[in-house]
Order: C-alpha cells, then structure tokens, then sequence
C-alpha cells in the first residue's frame, strides 16, 4: 500500500492552534497524528468521541499526564482539543494518535523550569551566568533532536498502515518531513503563519545548535541573546494579557534590538 503523509506545521502561538484547528475540521484523513505526549493518547481518544472537555481534563491533571504549570500548556492545546469530537463527528472512522515523547516532554518542563529560575535570578540582581545558560539550553538541545528522530521514527512506523494520514506539529515541520521521507512515505508540508519572527529565546536556541555540530559560540553574544530574552519578560510578557499579546507586541515594538544583533535573515522563519 502506498502511504501519504501531510504534515501542516506552525508557530508556538495560541492563534496559530487556532488556525491549525480550522485546518483540520477541511482536511480528510484516515490517521491524525498530534504532538501531544503519548500518555495523552487515551485521554485524547475518549475526548474526540464525545466525552465533555472538562471531565476528560479533569481527568488528565488527576493523573499528572500534562506538564505544570496545567494553564499554560491547554493555553496552547485547547483549540485543537476542542476540535477534536467535530473532526471525528465528520469522520467517525479516523485513527487519532499522540506522538509526543514522554521522557522529552518530562525534561522539557523541567529545563522551562530551570530557565525560569535563571530568567528571574538575572532579573533581580542583574547578572547572568553564561555557563549556567549554555549547560541547560545544550542539554535541552540535544535531547529535543533525539526525541525528534524517535517522534518521527513512530509517525512513519504507523502512518504506512495507511493510504492517508495527517501530522500537526510546531516549526519542525521540515526536519520531521525530512526523517519521515526516508521511510519511503510520500510526504507533504505546508506552513502556516509564517514568515515568523523568533522570540530572543527561540533564536538563542537556534544559534546553540552550533555548539552541538562542535562550532564555538560566543559567550559575548550568547549574553546579548540572554539580555534580549530578559526584556522580552520584563516588558511584554509580564506586561500582558496573554503569550500571544506579549508576542505580537514585541513584534511591533521590540523585535528591531535582535534585529540589529543577529540581522533579519537569523530571527526570521520563512519556512
């Protein structure tokens, strides 16, 4: 059987879920692979066959199978979660799936933690320990490129039992396009909102991948980077409603300081 794979990938924002919900309501599939953890994967199936969103949710922070802080990880998942019993109404024969990495997903909420606490020391004392940044960011790094090779190892072992399946995943649509197509799966990707400019903490993170491949990178910049990042909280999050207001403003606003450190070509994303 000839297997074919749409992957449809977006940027971390709220807005851009909602988007992606929209999508997914239009598109016709036999499997629906999300980005979920895969301890997720029951909850997520008896909440698309019509179970109500609060008790399933009330269920799933019961057990502890999404990461704390709870509010800041539905902020994200809500509108797809809530897509989810329209989209199997429509097709009552679709396959849904988590792919998420449960040991990434558990090291993910600890390094958010981390950087947290190394966000608000810098913050308050005004100093930043470069040593400290590098170590939880490379580590950080590294595993998010191994989980991704098993993420997509498990897509393609399960999407060739079917002639069409869809994956929603965040701006790692290419690599996972990449890894996917070398299992002989025919595989698609489209983008949605972009271009997009990139929070100082997600270039940051993109500039350290130079670190893994073994080139150097400067702890000058790599404090300049964390100094961008640091006024990103202090003068829009903190200072919003929301992480897409804070976003959307900074683009408006603030952007032009990582601009003029990285050039435009490194902090945006045009897929």
């Amino acid at each position: 059987m000839s297997s074919e794979i749409f992957i449809l990938a977006f940027p971390k924002l709220r807005s851009s879920y909602v988007k992606a919900a929209q999508t997914l309501k239009k598109k016709s599939c036999e499997a629906l692979f999300l980005m979920f953890s895969r301890w997720l994967e029951e909850p997520v199936r008896v909440l698309a066959e019509g179970l109500p969103y609060k008790y399933v949710m009330d269920e799933v922070k019961k057990q502890k199978l999404i990461p704390e802080p709870v509010g800041a990880w539905e902020y994200y998942a809500e509108p797809i979660l809530k897509t989810l019993s329209q989209i199997k109404q429509q097709n009552p024969n679709l396959d849904i799936y988590c792919y998420g990495n449960p040991s990434y997903e558990s090291f993910s909420n600890e390094t958010a933690f981390k950087l947290v606490t190394l966000t608000f020391r810098a913050l308050a004392i005004g100093k930043i320990s470069v040593k400290e940044w590098k170590k939880v960011l490379l580590e950080e790094l590294k595993l998010s490129l191994e989980s991704l090779e098993d993420e997509a190892e498990f897509i393609a072992s399960v999407a060739d039992n079917y002639k069409k399946s869809l994956c929603i995943c965040e701006l790692s649509g290419k690599s996972f396009k990449e890894k996917i197509a070398e299992k002989k799966i025919n595989t698609k990707l489209e983008y949605l909102d972009v271009p997009y400019k990139f929070t100082p903490l997600e270039t940051l993170k993109n500039e350290l991948l130079n670190e893994l491949e073994g080139e150097p990178y400067p702890d000058e910049k790599i404090e300049e980077l964390i100094r961008c990042h640091l006024n990103y909280i202090k003068k829009y999050l903190l200072l919003s409603n929301n992480p897409d207001d804070a976003y959307f403003k900074w683009v408006a606003t603030g952007a032009k300081q990582l601009e003029n450190i990285l050039g435009k070509q490194k902090m945006v994303f045009t897929g």
